[in-house]
């Protein structure tokens, strides 16, 4: 008789289908059984209206009420309950189950959870010195009562915390900086709360979060720009790589020179300012923050070429998207003459009042030919040029392009022609490109057919 030791049965059972983990291998003898009850696994309901019974199904708050039949609920590693409809005492029974003890990632948003749904998930014998490591909680209505139960939980693993819109202020913020379990957190997400840079600066100067690289403050009501020094000059940030600060009424540079200086933030590689009014973007251009940011975002801002000079002093970006700005032929030339932007792979225009000049700097841009994105929706001024500028001898660089979007382009005036659509698959120079997007075109299905079959590339276009 062979015996299968038990690790090599465990190891062969982590690679079958669930289903047939759960119907079929773990019926096979009782070592089986024993081992596929170890198997982790992720149990996704997300925008499903669950009831009770199913619950209590799953969730049992009593080991005796777990029969073997329902095995295969044992080892759930991951729960995502987001958008489930469900209540404060659906997650006190969640959180009273000997099943939630594995759990690793719990997504709870768009719950109600209010305060006693919190305190049921922070006062839980089997979520305190627990394995969680991200727990998401936006639209969830905890307030601050309700987050003082979690602070006070020993959460020692949580790495990622999602909180947006919970009625928190600054008294909340002060408990996440003091609180002794979240000292290995990475990624903080704060969006539409009810705090200002008060609450930011006891925040970042709180000793515990020192291990943070992502925070997001968007869509907060914070009128004074000096929380912006704040984040620059706490030695707490020193690991912050991603900020996000999206509608927050940052209309100057004044505040951002507080970032652009700092010698804390050395691992700082993205910012996100979308959504924020802001007319120009001017920086020192000895700055520190040119030689490390990678992403930048300014969508939905006033910008014109002004701003685009400080943007070219970003000498190692890789991403930048300036959608819904007032960047005009001027502006692109010289975003396309700057040897800083020989690093960039993504690049988003969209929204703009782009011209056929502004698009040809682009194409045959000695310094742009790394990219692999580009985004040219609904710029009107390209219409009436639009298959010129796709022509074959047009096209001179971006021989790593795979992704261009064209959509909205042609809602006002004549059409993209047939051979402009052509000339795309035709072009020795875009012979990498995969997907072109087409959506609100007035491109006939025809015509994307007929390219689609004789070359590789994608067509996206909108239900016709």
């Amino acid at each position: 008789m062979i015996i299968i030791p038990d690790d090599i049965v465990f190891h062969v059972l982590q690679f079958l289908d669930l289903k047939f983990l759960v119907l079929v291998a773990s019926r096979v003898s009782h070592q089986f059984y024993e081992q596929s009850l170890k198997i982790p696994f992720g149990l996704n309901l997300k925008g499903k209206v669950l009831p009770e019974e199913l619950i209590l199904k799953i969730f049992p708050s009593e080991p005796n009420n777990i029969r073997d039949d329902d095995h295969r609920y044992y080892n759930i590693t991951s729960l995502d309950l987001n958008h489930c409809m469900l209540r404060a005492e659906h997650f006190k029974q969640i959180s009273a189950s000997p099943r939630s003890r594995n759990l690793r990632n719990l997504d709870a948003t768009l719950n109600t959870l209010l305060e006693e749904g919190a305190k049921a998930i922070g006062e839980s014998q089997y979520f305190r010195n627990s394995l969680l490591e991200t727990l998401k909680l936006g639209f969830c209505s905890i307030g601050n009562e309700g987050l003082k139960y979690l602070m006070h939980s020993n959460f020692r693993n949580l790495t990622s915390l999602d909180l947006t819109k919970n009625d928190l202020d600054n008294e909340a913020l002060e408990m996440i900086a003091t609180s002794p379990y979240m000292n290995k957190l990475k990624f903080l997400t704060l969006k539409r709360n009810l705090f200002d840079g008060n609450g930011v600066e006891k925040l970042v100067y709180g000793a515990n979060l020192h291990n943070l690289t992502f925070l997001d403050l968007s869509m907060n009501e914070i009128y004074d720009t000096a929380f912006l020094k704040a984040i620059a000059s706490s030695d707490n940030m020193k690991n912050l790589q991603i900020l996000k600060l999206q509608h927050m009424h940052i209309n100057t540079s004044t505040g951002l020179q507080y970032l652009a200086d700092s010698s804390n933030l050395q691992n700082f590689t993205e910012l996100d300012l979308a959504f924020n009014s802001l007319q120009i973007l001017s920086l020192n251009s000895n700055s520190k923050i040119f030689m490390n940011l990678r992403t930048l975002i300014l969508d939905f801002n006033q910008l014109g070429k002004d701003s685009m000079v400080t943007i070219t002093n970003f000498c190692n970006l890789t991403k930048l998207s300036v959608d819904s700005n007032y960047f005009r032929d001027d502006a692109i030339e010289y975003l396309a003459s700057s040897p800083n932007m020989k690093h960039l792979t993504w690049l988003k225009l969209a929204n703009n009042s782009l011209g056929y000049e502004s698009v040809k700097h682009i194409f045959n841009s000695k310094y742009l030919g790394n990219m692999e994105h580009l985004d040219l929706t609904n710029n009107s001024d390209l219409t009436d040029e639009i298959s010129q500028l796709l022509q074959p001898s047009t096209i001179l660089s971006l021989q790593h392009l795979k992704t261009l979007v064209l959509a909205e382009l042609c809602l006002t005036g004549s059409d993209i022609s047939e051979e402009a659509v052509s000339a795309l698959s035709q072009s020795k120079t875009l012979h990498n490109i995969r997907m072109v997007n087409l959506k609100f075109t007035l491109v006939s299905r025809e015509t994307i057919q007929q390219v689609e079959s004789s070359c590789g590339i994608l067509f996206v276009v909108d239900k016709r």
